[in-house]
């Protein structure tokens, strides 16, 4: 394995009317959720952490496949090569004015003894 590379990037980018489509795709503002996140005691918590809905893309969605794409890509031009078998599905997030991401634990935090 190769580390020398500690990240892979393109120079462009996936143009607007695919973009367009992903988004038409994948995203329900219906199903989408608000505020909330898994906290440190692994319940669904809302709060100061995120102002903005999110949803997640199927596996099998083209969005999911194009990323998986990218990501085998890169792991590789990158000299990476790890052993990337699966992805976990994407997430996509609508921002309103004043909304925001901050950071946080998506899974539990299990102290280890």
């Amino acid at each position: 394995m190769n580390n020398t590379n500690a990240f892979w990037f393109w120079e462009s980018r996936v143009p607007k009317d695919i973009c367009e489509g992903i988004i038409k795709e994948n995203f329900d503002p219906e199903a989408s959720t608000e505020g909330s996140y898994v906290g440190p005691d692994g319940n669904l918590t809302t709060g100061e952490k995120r102002n903005t809905k999110v949803c997640w893309a199927q596996p099998t969605s083209y969005v999911a496949l194009l990323l998986f794409s990218h990501i085998l890509h890169a792991n590789q031009k990158a000299g990476w090569l790890f052993d990337v078998d699966q992805i976990e599905p994407p997430q996509l997030g609508e921002y309103s004015v004043g909304g925001h991401y901050d950071w946080h634990n998506d899974e539990p935090f299990y102290a280890l003894s």
